[in-house]
C-alpha cells in the first residue's frame, strides 16, 4: 500500500536547493512510500501570482507521481489558486491531464465527479 505523507522540511531543503524560489514563496512537499520505503516526491511553490509552481516530480509509477501531483496541488486549488505550471519539463510520464509545457488550469484537474 502506498502512503503519501507532507515531506519534512529537512528534505525539502535537501531535494530543492533552486534558484527560482524565494523566501516570500510557500513551498511544499510530499512523498510517496510503500513499507518505508521511498517511491517518489513532488515539490510545489506559489508566490504572489495565481498560479502555483511544480518545482520537482519523481516518481517511477505513473499512477504515483499522478496521486503526488493531485495531493500536492489540492490545498493550492481549496484556497483558490487557479492554475499551475511546471518548472521545467517533466521527464517522467504523466496523465495527459496535466499541461506540461505553459500554464494549466486546476479546476481540469479537480473537476467533481458529478459534472
Amino acid at each position: 500500500m502506498i502512503t503519501i505523507l507532507p515531506m519534512e522540511h529537512d528534505m525539502l531543503m535537501n531535494i530543492f536547493k533552486g534558484p527560482n524560489s524565494t523566501s516570500s514563496d510557500i513551498m511544499t512537499g510530499y512523498t510517496a512510500l510503500e513499507k518505508g520505503r521511498l517511491q517518489g516526491y513532488c515539490i510545489v511553490s506559489k508566490d504572489e501570482t495565481d498560479c502555483c509552481h511544480i518545482l520537482a516530480i519523481q516518481s517511477a509509477d505513473i499512477s504515483i507521481a499522478d496521486g503526488l501531483l493531485r495531493k500536492s496541488l489540492h490545498a493550492f486549488h481549496e484556497q483558490g489558486v487557479t492554475g499551475y505550471s511546471f518548472a521545467t519539463v517533466p521527464t517522467i510520464p504523466l496523465p495527459d491531464i496535466y499541461i506540461t509545457v505553459g500554464e494549466g488550469n486546476l479546476a481540469d484537474i479537480f473537476t467533481p465527479c458529478s459534472h
